[in-house]
């Protein structure tokens, strides 16, 4: 599959609230479909999503390295989402290297985010988060995030 991204048609961008782990990006399949993220790919040797990005605050700065990133997920019948991820507690990695060489086998297993099982499966009707827990807001006319395609699967239900 193609990866998922800021820009992708399942995709949507959100606001973070600064100060607490909040989603920046939500995704869903359309009707019909569902996506199954692999906690593992092909590239590096560590377990975990490759999630490529680069984010910025509305003065274009970067976020702060203590930044956390985390995957949430949510079903219709819960009450909230729930952390299905680890938690990397800073992005040193992303603000480190561009867009490109975080797509490299030699620096991937730098920017995954271990799911806690083996894969998780996103219903169209269940919501899929990407969160952060920032002191900055980000600004999606100057970032950019990505899900590596190949830890991606689409499939009819």
């Amino acid at each position: 599959m193609q990866d998922i991204s800021n820009v992708h048609d399942d995709a949507i961008e959100l606001v973070n609230d600064p100060g607490q782990l909040s989603p920046i990006m939500s995704f869903s399949p359309e009707s019909g479909l569902f996506f199954r993220l692999l906690n593992r790919v092909n590239r590096g040797k560590d377990a975990g999503v490759p999630i490529y990005f680069k984010l910025r605050d509305s003065d274009g700065d970067l976020l702060p390295v203590g930044t956390s990133v985390a995957v949430k997920f949510e079903t219709p019948s819960d009450e909230q989402a729930h952390i299905v991820s680890e938690v990397r507690d800073n992005i040193q990695p992303w603000l480190n290297l561009s867009i490109r060489d975080q797509q490299e086998a030699e620096y991937i297993d730098s920017v995954k985010v271990p799911l806690k099982g083996r894969a998780l499966t996103v219903r169209d009707i269940d919501t899929a988060y990407i969160v952060v827990d920032s002191t900055a807001e980000v600004d999606w006319s100057n970032s950019e995030l990505y899900i590596e395609g190949n830890a991606i699967t689409e499939s009819p239900k």
